[in-house]
């Protein structure tokens, strides 16, 4: 997936119970979003929706699981939700999809 890499990508976890990444998780928005990464990590709720991600690649993925590290070692229970598949594709290629705390909307069932 390659479409949409000039939009940004945005995070939502203002008044919310969920925060939400919406628009392209690629390499030339993940830049972007690295200065935002706080709001992920200091997000008072523990579930991280990801349903609104348009287009993902390998850097995506790797915000996401440097998320969830940020969050562990601020001692925060992180679940992620809605993941696209072509992240789930990536992380498993990558041996990490049992390492991450996803739960699969459509089986409502933890990877790992």
């Amino acid at each position: 997936m390659t479409q949409n890499t000039r939009r940004e990508a945005r995070i939502l976890t203002e008044g919310a119970a969920t925060a939400t990444i919406l628009g392209p998780l690629v390499i030339h928005t993940v830049e972007g979003l690295w200065s935002k990464r706080n709001a992920l990590v200091n997000f008072e709720g523990e579930t991280v929706d990801v349903s609104g991600v348009t287009d993902a690649d390998s850097a995506g993925l790797a915000f996401i699981a440097e998320i969830f590290r940020l969050r562990t070692a601020a001692n925060k229970k992180t679940e992620f939700i809605n993941l696209p598949q072509t992240l789930l594709n990536i992380a498993e290629a990558c041996g990490i999809l049992s390492s991450l705390p996803i739960v699969n909307s459509k089986t409502e069932e933890k990877t790992d």
